[in-house]
């Protein structure tokens, strides 16, 4: 493993909010090199570089809201960059603001008005991708034609949820080099289809797995080809990977699954 590995610390949310100091702490003792935020947990920006810095983690990246950014983009970045991140992505957004949708014409003002006041914060925009924007108008992904219309927008390939949309991670990382700063590594388990979306929403909601029994697992122990998505990253100007595990697995706690996903990669 050539790059540094990072966790994205939604995979540990609870853990986070409950003694973010400590699962810091637990991360690094893991071998992790990095953070990706999902919030400020509920401290200062300066508090929770503080914090990164005490257990040896660079935050790297951020995830702020669509609904957020589009509001008051300086005030949704600003914070992060006295956190010390070099990157903020954007989770999701609905179809609405892609190419082919009745508000796309007001969307594409207002999300090149975002990418302006991020430029002028010193922080380059990701767009994480999900599943939906793999529709196709006139033989061409809406993902394509959004980052078509936004050269100036890095991507963040979630591969999991490249590959639940049935295209193939390597070839979409190698298609974009130069473009793939950070790549989202996440393996899952089960049919291609839209009950991918409900693992979303399953732990937090202490329900049980989808009937066509579909699970997030730890890297490597399942359907998506890890090794390969780290060459193809590894040769296109990646500069880091997220780990990243939505819900642990069945039978495990996140920080095993976040421990198992490190070790495996580390093995590589």
């Amino acid at each position: 493993m050539k790059l540094p590995i990072a966790i994205q610390l939604f995979s540990l949310r609870n853990e986070a909010a409950e003694d973010l100091r400590g699962t810091l702490a637990k991360v690094k003792e893991m071998g992790y090199d990095g953070v990706e935020l999902a919030g400020l947990y509920e401290r200062e920006p300066e508090e929770l570089r503080a914090m990164c810095d005490e257990a040896g983690l660079i935050p790297i990246s951020a995830h702020v809201g669509m609904d957020r950014i589009l509001r008051k983009p300086y005030l949704a970045f600003e914070p992060y960059v006295r956190v010390g991140c070099k990157y903020v992505a954007i989770p999701y957004s609905p179809l609405e603001n892609f190419p082919h949708s009745p508000n796309y014409k007001y969307a594409k003002r207002n999300i090149a008005t975002c990418i302006e006041a991020a430029h002028d914060l010193g922080l380059r925009v990701l767009y994480h991708n999900h599943k939906h924007e793999f529709v196709r108008h006139g033989g061409k992904y809406l993902l394509d034609e959004f980052l078509s219309d936004f050269p100036d927008i890095a991507t963040e390939f979630d591969v999991a949820w490249v590959d639940a949309a049935g295209d193939d991670p390597v070839r979409r990382i190698r298609d974009y080099k130069g473009r793939v700063p950070i790549v989202h590594l996440k393996d899952y388990y089960g049919e291609k289809g839209e009950e991918y979306y409900d693992l979303i929403a399953l732990a937090d909601h202490g329900e049980p797995p989808s009937p066509k029994g579909h699970e997030y697992r730890p890297l490597g122990q399942s359907i998506v080809d890890i090794p390969a998505i780290v060459k193809a990253a590894e040769e296109s100007g990646t500069e880091w990977f997220v780990v990243e595990q939505d819900n642990a697995t069945p039978g495990m706690t996140p920080l095993e699954c976040a421990e198992a996903s490190i070790k495996y990669l580390k093995s590589l």
